[in-house]
């Protein structure tokens, strides 16, 4: 079950994760999508998320760095999963 710091942290995940997605070009975009699928994904995943990242130019993401060291920490002192916050990567449907 999730407490309220948890809900408060997806969504601030969340907001760091399309401000993030709406500063990358395209070719990063693609790369980022190509490695959310590698979660449960098949070698073919794999092997499109390497080759995409080749060409994907990541910049500081200091915001969503932050949310995620809040996070971990959240997990490490609750004990709750990080699982829990999986779903806030997902990106936005266009």
């Amino acid at each position: 079950m999730e407490c309220d710091e948890c809900q408060a942290l997806r969504r601030e995940l969340a907001e760091a994760y399309v401000e993030a997605l709406e500063s990358f070009d395209q070719p990063t975009r693609d790369a980022w999508e190509a490695m959310q699928r590698l979660i449960g994904g098949t070698e073919e995943d794999a092997e499109r998320a390497i080759e995409l990242s080749r060409a994907a130019t990541y910049r500081d993401r200091s915001r969503l760095r932050s949310v995620m060291n809040k996070v971990y920490g959240h997990c490490a002192r609750s004990g709750h999963p990080l699982e829990f916050f999986r779903s806030a990567r997902r990106p936005p449907k266009a």
